[in-house]
């Protein structure tokens, strides 16, 4: 019976589901989940569509005020404290400002990282700023930090 974190490849799509960590359970699961080891045994927090059609794939996207990036929760780097990523959902690129718990930023204010003010929101948009907060300069693709890799225990392609 498989089980682990396994990956879909249809044509320039990729998906994630997970089913349980052992052989003894290998039921696609739904929902947040948490203690998931991926391909090279890290752990980290999923969560994965609970209805639809895409039910049991990695969802990508905010859910519940988090960011979920082929179902795995995107967070800032340690002692970064914010971070900006980008991620594409239906076709349209997002910019999302992220803290270390993976929580997405939503409050008009300046955010400070690395112990200088970085960025500031205002509006539904994310700004660079300089050390002393002013400046600002709407955030590009180029501005986002790296998405997380996604690595499976086995990896499935159709075509």
């Amino acid at each position: 019976m498989q089980s682990g974190l396994i990956g879909f490849n249809f044509g320039d799509t990729e998906y994630s589901s997970y089913f349980g960590n052992s052989d003894n359970d290998g039921k696609m699961k739904t929902g947040k989940q948490i203690g998931v080891y991926d391909g090279d045994d890290d752990t980290g927090t999923y969560y994965f569509n609970t209805s639809g059609s895409y039910k049991g794939g990695g969802y990508t996207g905010v859910k519940d005020d988090y960011l979920y990036y082929k179902g795995k929760l995107v967070e800032a780097d340690e002692d970064s404290d914010y971070q900006v990523f980008c991620i594409n959902v239906s076709g349209t690129d997002t910019y999302n400002l992220v803290n270390e718990s993976g929580k997405v930023q939503t409050s008009n204010k300046k955010y400070k990282s690395d112990g200088d003010y970085k960025y500031q929101y205002s509006s539904g948009t994310i700004y660079l700023i300089d050390s002393d907060g002013d400046n600002p300069t709407e955030v590009t693709t180029s501005d986002c930090a790296a998405l997380p890799n996604v690595s499976f225990d086995a990896e499935y392609t159709f075509e």
